[in-house]
């Protein structure tokens, strides 16, 4: 599971936690225990999107950034996390904090690696990695900011997962961006080889939902269940994970 970090955090004010959502979310989470095995990946929101894009981190070694930066913006992800994961241990979910910098890796800006075993490890003792979008290092920029999208991604198919849930600040995929036109239209299924939805201006520096389908199509592929779904509408998320017909279910 991918939870935006539009959902955990307020986006339009630097490290402000959205803690009444994250509460709320381990809370559908706890109660889904006994579906099965989980893993949960977050993305920046407050924390660590506005440090990367001031510093232009994506780009790597060519962004000219101090190495301070770098601290920056792992530390800020590091401060997210911890939030997340002491809310959860409050519910009762067995969630294990995981370094995404000393876990994946990077050529030219996209994953290229992961240490899977680390993860199916803790999954097969009953823990619950949580991991983050932010810093890792790249073998053609240096370094460079990779998406919870693409990690979320890269771990459901390396590991085999039954299913994807991106749980977005929306309900799902539309025909138009719906924080801009009043009349789009939700999509029940996308198909990723078919349909051009139109999204609007990309908010942030790993690319909002345009990312998420041009980058979930292995996990399709795959034969995952991949579905986008709301994570502000309360009982969508455990819906989802009960393999309820809710938000978007992306198709090849």
């Amino acid at each position: 599971m991918k939870i935006g970090g539009s959902v955990i955090t307020h986006k339009e004010l630097e490290f402000s936690p959205n803690g009444e959502a994250i509460k709320r979310l381990a809370g559908e989470l706890s109660a889904s225990l006994a579906l099965g095995r989980l893993l949960i990946v977050h993305g920046g929101g407050s924390f660590g999107h506005p440090v990367a894009s001031r510093y232009s981190l994506k780009s790597g070694f060519s962004s000219g950034a101090p190495a301070t930066a770098l601290i920056e913006v792992e530390e800020a992800m590091k401060a997210l996390n911890a939030l997340v994961v002491e809310e959860f241990l409050r519910a009762g979910l067995p969630v294990f904090a995981v370094q995404s910098f000393v876990v994946f890796k990077a050529k030219g800006g996209e994953v290229s690696a992961l240490n899977a075993e680390i993860f199916s490890r803790l999954l097969s003792f009953g823990l619950i990695p949580v991991c983050y979008g932010s810093l890792v290092l790249d073998d053609e920029l240096g370094y460079t900011i990779v998406s919870g999208d693409d990690m979320a991604v890269k771990l459901a198919v390396e590991l085999g997962a039954r299913s994807l849930v991106f749980v977005s600040d929306v309900e799902g995929v539309y025909d138009r961006d719906p924080k801009i036109y009043e009349g789009a239209r939700l999509l029940k299924e996308v198909s990723l080889s078919r349909d051009r939805p139109e999204f609007g201006e990309v908010r942030d520096v790993t690319g909002g939902i345009g990312n998420k389908l041009k980058k979930a199509g292995p996990a399709v592929e795959a034969g995952i269940d991949v579905r986008v779904v709301s994570g502000v509408v309360p009982g969508r998320l455990s819906s989802a994970l009960k393999g309820e017909d809710v938000g978007t279910k992306l198709i090849p």
